[in-house]
């Protein structure tokens, strides 16, 4: 049994490839394990707080089910971001280092195949932690859940037995109380106070009741956890903030990524991104504006809100607002945005000049309100919002016209959906022969394409060798995020122009990246196309020649749960075609018929 959290850490990945084999460096199934698993998982923005919940409860569970008569549990924390992530995180790495914890013995989120763990290994049980609801993506962890220790917006997913959820400073403060409960007054692992102590004062900014994140619960565990701790909690606050506000070397694209989190409503996405450097430091760095939009791609979300906090000179905070002009969120959209943030989120924002195209920033005056407090607000304001953008960007071009997004992945059987949807009257739009029409020679962006990527990607006859720009953008995600930035603006005119022109009362809109490019906006209706992966293998072999490597790479880059996410309607492509027809002609018909 192990003594201390650094030891119980230390075993932690031996422990659990007894019941959890490794192959190929991911801890998999074992349908044949009969030992309990207990997972203990944070939010994915797998800060200080969520990682010393984690991590603490695991251990002070493993000690309380050792000591029971009953069968043994294997308790494992689990850090919910990747271990490419994992060092972004400059104030959690300070603090396993000074708690003597080796970062390699941790297990990240991309190193068990956690949903397989969950469906074929007998007994599984899973403690969420400083959030309440699992991701979208995690929604597979739900039937298992049986523990919930959180101090954000109570989602009421789970039974009231089950949730502890209070809305105090720090989720570290609910933790430790609970292992009172659970082990009793005894003299606690000073590692696992120090690092519990560490994620309080954090949060909870050493305890100044000024800035409206501490709470007595707060104040009592800091005072506990401060008797066992290593360092007295001022020394510990000084020294932690100093290596969280550390990350001047950072790129824009690890800032983004350090600390990030989602809100969303109906089919709008919002990133919020908190990075600890002043926004005029985070907008000199180079290349910053190209980030900005290649991480919101990558991210499948419409618009970032960047929360800025430093420390020194003193404590301050700011915001900026990002949604590149190109997009459906146009300006006007996005000033009605930001005209509500100022108006009705209580942050008391004071204009910042910044010269950066689509972007609106502001000096926050209230710095009591941290994100925490912003995601809710946020929520509740893309509702309200949300049903304006069409009349924004497309004006009267959807008025009287039934729009369909048609999206899915290569291979699918989306060509031969839209193939149906003709033969039934409706008017359908290919964006990919469209985007590829518009940089052909002599076309309008043909120029633009061939002055940014160079005279390389032209072919013999002249023009742009698909192939040869496919080279460039397909291995190179900022390169990628050139080309769309010219063609997304020019398509989607001209996707509304066709829609206008359309004399059909039903159009689809036919594009693989429907989400990504921001069109499923202007649909009534979002129909996702699917095929198992095994099909797709075949009938890409057949007709491109495509190895089943190169399929399952591009497969495993695909949005599969944004998709899910926006779909209205799901047609599975596994059978015969005369299925795949009968299928789209129901789709068809219950859509009309609404």
């Amino acid at each position: 049994m192990a003594k201390s959290l650094a030891e119980f850490v230390g075993g932690l990945r031996s422990a659990v490839a007894v019941e959890c084999p490794l192959r190929g460096g991911i801890f998999t199934a074992n349908g044949h394990s009969q030992t309990p698993l207990s997972f203990f998982i944070g939010n994915e923005s797998a800060d200080l707080d969520s990682i010393a919940c984690s991590l603490s409860l695991a251990y002070a569970s493993s000690l309380s089910s050792n000591l029971s008569l009953n069968l043994p549990t294997i308790c494992i924390p689990i850090i919910n971001t990747t271990r490419e992530s994992l060092p972004l995180r400059t104030e959690v790495m300070f603090i396993l280092k000074r708690i003597e914890i080796d970062p390699v013995d941790l297990i990240c989120i991309d190193e068990i195949d956690l949903e397989a763990v969950c469906n074929n290994c007998k007994s599984v049980s899973v403690a969420l932690v400083d959030h309440n609801e699992p991701s979208s993506h995690q929604q597979f962890l739900t039937p298992h859940v049986n523990q919930v220790i959180d101090h954000h917006k109570d989602e009421k997913v789970f039974p009231d037995p089950i949730r502890n959820i209070q809305l105090i400073g720090s989720c570290s403060s609910l933790v430790f109380h609970e292992i009172l409960l659970m082990l009793g007054g005894v003299n606690f692992d000073p590692n696992m106070c120090e690092l519990l102590l560490s994620a309080i004062v954090v949060d909870s900014v050493n305890l100044d009741e000024s800035k409206g994140r501490t709470f007595p619960l707060d104040v009592s565990a800091a005072d506990l956890l401060e008797q066992w701790s290593l360092s007295p909690q001022q020394a510990l606050f000084d020294a932690v903030m100093e290596a969280k506000f550390n990350c001047s070397h950072l790129t824009p694209s690890q800032l983004l990524i350090k600390d990030y989190k989602q809100a969303s409503s109906g089919r709008i996405a919002v990133g919020i991104p908190a990075i600890t450097l002043s926004l005029q430091d985070f907008f000199a760095k180079d290349d910053c504006l190209l980030a900005m939009e290649v991480f919101r791609k990558e991210k499948e979300v419409d618009m970032l809100i960047i929360m800025s906090t430093v420390a020194k000179p003193s404590f301050a905070r700011q915001i900026a607002f990002y949604a590149p002009q190109s997009i459906t969120l146009t300006t006007s959209w996005l000033d009605r945005f930001v005209d509500a943030f100022e108006r009705e989120s209580g942050l008391e924002l004071t204009v910042k000049e910044v010269q950066i195209s689509g972007v609106l920033a502001f000096n926050q005056k209230n710095i009591s309100k941290s994100r925490k407090a912003v995601l809710p607000f946020a929520e509740d304001l893309l509702a309200r919002l949300q049903h304006q953008q069409l009349q924004d960007k497309y004006g009267n071009a959807v008025v009287g016209k039934k729009v369909i997004g048609l999206m899915g992945g290569c291979g699918c059987g989306k060509s031969t959906v839209a193939q149906e949807l003709e033969k039934m009257g409706v008017c359908v739009l290919n964006t990919d022969v469209m985007g590829h029409n518009a940089y052909k020679k002599g076309s309008c962006l043909f120029q633009e394409v061939v002055s940014v990527f160079g005279k390389d990607i032209l072919g013999d006859n002249g023009g742009i060798n698909r192939k040869a720009l496919g080279g460039k953008v397909f291995a190179d995600k900022f390169a990628l995020a050139k080309l769309t930035n010219i063609l997304w603006p020019f398509l989607s005119k001209e996707v509304a122009k066709r829609i206008a022109e359309c004399e059909e009362e039903i159009v689809a809109v036919e594009a693989a990246l429907l989400i990504a490019a921001d069109w499923h906006l202007i649909c009534d209706e979002v129909w996702l196309v699917e095929a198992p992966l095994k099909d797709v293998e075949a009938r890409l072999f057949a007709n491109r020649g495509m190895s089943a490597e190169k399929v399952r790479n591009i497969y495993k880059h695909q949005p599969a749960t944004r998709n899910h996410q926006v779909a209205t309607r799901t047609i599975l492509n596994d059978g015969p075609i005369e299925d795949l027809k009968a299928a789209v002609l129901k789709c068809y018909k219950e859509a009309t018929s609404s």
